[in-house]
Formats: structure tokens, C-alpha cells, sequence
């Protein structure tokens, strides 16, 4: 068989990132020569047959782009490989750059829709400027894209924007693997145990799980929540600590990660223990129009979850009979909510069992890996 090497690229995300490593490069060590990952991590290593290379990551966003971004493209220009596979925006110029030198084949994988996501972002202070910026940004994605192999998506709502872009995109969806074994790990668990997996930001809704376990703590003593990830800054994890102190809430509120990021096995040895999941985000024009893949993991765990009533959110959970959906600003409906799950064991496990089910017939990281082989396979014909 004649060898073939590939490269994923990110200088945003964890060298160990869910969609990247587990899924994406991990399926494709099994069926190509060669491997790497060029990715934020103080050393090389190898893992599962991908060789990661790590580049130090820089503290600040400006520093990722001009320092981070700049070393990464010199490791991807230092090996030998037929295609390139990058994972963020920010990586655009050097990927144009890079096809242009070796004239290899490079894949964009995107992972979200980033006209909206830029619009808001807190730290771009003032919204006109966030609106500027964001179409700014969606012209250069646009006009870029068409001068790269192919495009994949991580969420079918991303079609709108790539329609008639380039000649090849792919939906490659973000479901979860179904064969993961999750590590082992020792806590003691309490009566009634939820969680919230992921990144840990504002818009995420941290605050409104915070204040429904505030009034949860007032009504019971039998119920904690484990806050699973990395929060997106220092000051952040910090405030929610000092919240979560003056409230008296370090009994039922356990921060597992905070400042640092948690492997998916961890991850999901969590979720096979706890009782229900939550996600909570304030309504927003992000995540009204894309699944979160969180509902695919609590699925996977055979466990309902609480999630924001939006529109596609509520068909989502209503179609699979995995959950329910609530104001995420209403802390009191969000209560009685779980109160109701926690007095109904029975209702709760036929819903956790309806989602497990709809994952393994349909959701599932296995119908996905098979799209991603095949364009590989179809780019290296070309």
C-alpha cells in the first residue's frame, strides 16, 4: 500500500480536543501511514499512533496569532505530508500560505459558525464593532474557502453560509463514540448527582446553573452538581468561587478542570454516574440554530438532560423523548423541573433510555467516521 501521511492542525484548541484527536485523528491513524496533530502542548508526544507535535501556546490572542500561529506553520512546513487538515479561522492566512508553498491538499474543518459567535464575543467591546468585525471576518472565510480542497462542518446549519462555496463539502457531525471505555475514577456520589460538561463561559449559562443550585440548596441537602471543564479564564473560575463560597454552595457544587482541561475518558466516566445533565445557555442566535453535542453525550450515558427552550433544542428533545427543555432564566421552573425528575425515577429512566437508543441507531461517531475516510480517500485520487 503506498504510504500516506496527514496532518491535523490547531493553535486554539487542546491537543487532546474531543471532535480533533478522539474522533477525527484517531479514526484516521487506523487507516492511513502516518498521523500528526501540530497542536498547543509543551512537548511531542505520540498517542494511539498520532504523533502530537506541540507548540507552546501563547497567553494572549494576539500573541496566538502572530506567535503561536506563525511556529505552527513552520512545524507544518517542516514534514512531509499529503494533506493538511486545519481547525481554526484564525489559521486561514497561514493554510493559504502553506498550500501555495508544497501544493498539498488542505481540508477547513469547521467547527462553528463564527459570523455569529464573533458578534458575541465580550471581550470585542461594543456591539457595532462586534457587527463589523463579524462580516469582515465572513467575507475573508468566504472568499478564502474557495481556494481550499474542501470544507467540512461540524453542524448541517453551517450549509447556509458555504452554500455554492466550494465544490466539496462535507457534513462531518460532531456525535459521539460509541466504543469509548471511560477511565475509572473514585468519588462519592451523592443521592442525586447532575452535571454540566464542556467549556465553562457566561454564555453557556454558568450563572443560571449557579443560581438553580442556590435555590435547589434551600429546598434539599441530597442534590450536587459536578461542573466538568475548563473555564474560559482565570478571572471567571475565580468569580464563580468566590460565588460559590459566599453562597455556601461547596457541598453540592463540585468544579472539576477549572484552569485546566479534562480528558474525554474522564469526561465520560462522570457522566456514566450521575442522574441528569444540564445545559443552560441564555437564548442566543449561536445556539438557536445548532445541536449541542453535549445532548449527545449525556444520550450516550443513558441519562436525561435539561436543556434552554429553543426552537430547534425543544423539537430535538421532543423527537427523541430525551429530556426537557425550560426558560434558562427561570430558575424556579428549572427546579421544579428537576424536583420532578428526582420524585419520578421511572419517567427518568425511560427517557434516559430513549436517548442512549437514539444515539446508538443514529447519533453516533461511527456513521460519521465513515464520510471522513472517504474524502480523504477521494482527495488523495485528485
Amino acid at each position: 500500500m503506498e504510504r500516506v501521511s496527514i496532518c491535523h492542525i490547531t493553535t486554539v484548541h487542546d491537543a487532546f480536543d474531543t471532535r480533533i484527536f478522539y474522533k477525527e485523528c484517531t479514526s484516521l491513524a487506523k487507516h492511513f501511514s502516518e498521523c500528526f496533530l501540530i497542536a498547543p502542548l509543551a512537548h511531542n508526544t505520540e498517542t494511539d499512533g498520532i504523533k502530537i507535535l506541540g507548540v507552546p501556546s501563547s497567553p494572549s490572542r494576539f500573541k496566538r496569532f502572530f506567535i503561536t500561529d506563525f511556529r505552527t506553520f513552520k512545524k507544518a512546513l517542516g514534514i512531509d505530508v499529503q494533506i493538511y487538515h486545519f481547525h481554526d479561522p484564525e489559521f486561514i492566512p497561514w493554510a493559504l500560505l502553506l498550500k501555495s508553498i508544497k501544493k498539498v491538499k488542505i481540508i477547513y474543518d469547521v467547527h462553528e459558525d463564527y459570523y455569529y459567535t464573533i458578534k458575541e464575543k465580550e471581550w470585542i467591546k461594543g456591539k457595532w464593532l462586534r457587527k463589523v468585525i463579524a462580516s469582515l471576518f465572513r467575507h475573508f472565510e468566504i472568499v478564502s474557502s474557495r481556494h481550499l480542497d474542501a470544507i467540512i462542518l461540524a453542524d448541517d446549519c453551517y450549509n447556509e453560509s458555504f452554500k455554492g462555496v466550494n465544490k466539496r463539502i462535507v457534513e462531518i457531525l460532531n456525535y459521539p463514540i460509541i466504543k469509548n471505555r471511560p477511565a475509572e475514577i473514585n468519588f462519592e456520589k451523592a443521592s442525586f448527582s447532575m452535571v454540566y460538561s464542556g467549556t465553562v463561559s457566561e454564555n453557556r449559562g454558568l450563572w443560571n446553573l449557579l443560581y438553580v443550585m442556590k435555590h435547589l440548596a434551600k429546598i434539599r441537602n441530597d442534590i450536587k452538581l459536578y461542573i466538568i471543564g475548563k473555564f474560559v479564564s482565570n478571572d471567571l473560575l475565580a468569580t464563580a468561587q468566590d460565588y460559590i463560597a459566599k453562597e455556601n454552595l461547596s457541598a453540592c457544587i463540585e468544579i472539576v478542570g477549572g484552569d485546566s482541561y479534562i480528558k474525554r475518558e474522564v469526561i465520560d466516566s462522570y457522566h456514566m454516574k450521575m442522574d441528569l445533565g444540564l445545559f443552560l445557555p441564555p437564548p442566543s442566535k449561536n445556539y438557536e440554530r445548532k445541536l449541542s453535542t453535549k445532548f449527545f453525550e449525556y444520550m450516550l450515558a443513558g441519562i436525561p438532560f435539561i436543556a434552554s427552550n429553543l426552537k430547534r433544542w425543544k423539537a430535538f428533545v421532543e423527537e427523541n423523548r430525551c429530556g426537557f427543555t425550560v426558560d434558562p432564566n427561570n430558575t424556579e421552573e428549572i427546579c421544579k423541573q428537576i424536583i420532578y425528575l428526582i420524585e419520578h425515577p421511572d419517567i427518568r429512566k425511560r427517557m434516559g433510555e430513549a436517548g442512549k437508543k437514539a444515539v446508538l441507531e443514529k447519533y453516533n461517531w461511527e456513521t460519521e467516521e465513515k464520510k471522513l475516510i472517504a474524502l480523504y480517500q477521494e482527495l488523495l485520487l485528485q
